[in-house]
């Protein structure tokens, strides 16, 4: 779990992005929304660059867990029985995206990463293809 200053920092960085580009938004800003002095910042992230790395690579690690969590426990039988909406690893997916809403849609918003979406449309094609390839198999 995140600790106070780094819920700041991703608050205040949230915030920013909604309303002005990553380019334009400065250590000195994310500082100023959050409340916290530059040290505390730097003892943090490098960076902006960092920042924005770390919740990217964070976001992409867990929806990549989740989707091939996904992945492992369908099998053809369960699909035609309960349906893919029954599985407690959908509601997980569910949760996560709703807890991450703001960061998810400010990274995929006008002022986000571009090369973010790409990112997680392979992360989400290869947990598809994973998971076809899994219930072939056991189909077989």
């Amino acid at each position: 779990m995140a600790n106070s200053t780094e819920v700041k920092i991703k608050a205040a960085f949230v915030g920013l992005l909604n309303q002005t580009s990553f380019e334009q938004v400065t250590i000195s800003d994310i500082t100023r929304a959050a409340h916290i002095n530059r040290g505390t910042f730097y003892l943090h992230y490098v960076d902006k660059y960092a920042l924005l790395t770390s919740y990217e690579d964070d976001l992409a690690s867990q929806l990549d867990q989740l989707l091939h969590e996904l992945a492992d426990s369908l099998t053809l039988e369960s699909l035609r029985t309960n349906g893919i909406y029954s599985l407690n690893t959908v509601a997980s997916i569910i949760e996560f995206v709703a807890n991450e809403f703001g960061l998810i849609q400010v990274l995929f918003g006008p002022n986000g990463d571009p090369k973010f979406e790409p990112r997680l449309r392979r992360i989400v094609k290869d947990a598809i293809s994973t998971a076809v390839y899994h219930i072939k198999a056991r189909a077989s």
